[in-house]
């Protein structure tokens, strides 16, 4: 998850316009490679980090079955930071 703040945060520098794009991301940040089923479009339209956190956490506790504690390892982050991650979204 880190990995991927510094990703975005280093594209949000580095952007050609106002909005990130897949050009401004690394090539080894494929759709494949970070999980997502969204289209390409969204690369075209720019990519919201909070946007993407959420559908990572959603598919986690989907691939859990809903066993935070599991998702969390997952994330590679703590229970108490993915309950508040989830209040955040408004995820149950």
């Amino acid at each position: 998850m880190r990995e991927l703040e510094n990703v975005m945060e280093r594209a949000s520098v580095l952007k050609r316009g106002d909005t990130i794009t897949r050009e401004d991301l690394p090539e080894k940040l494929s759709r494949k490679a970070m999980g997502v089923s969204r289209s390409c479009s969204i690369f075209r339209e720019g990519l919201s980090l909070e946007e993407l956190e959420k559908d990572l956490i959603v598919k986690a506790l989907e691939k859990h079955k809903g066993n935070q504690t599991r998702a969390a390892e997952y994330l590679r982050i703590t229970r108490p930071t993915l309950i508040y991650r989830m209040e955040k979204y408004g995820l149950k």
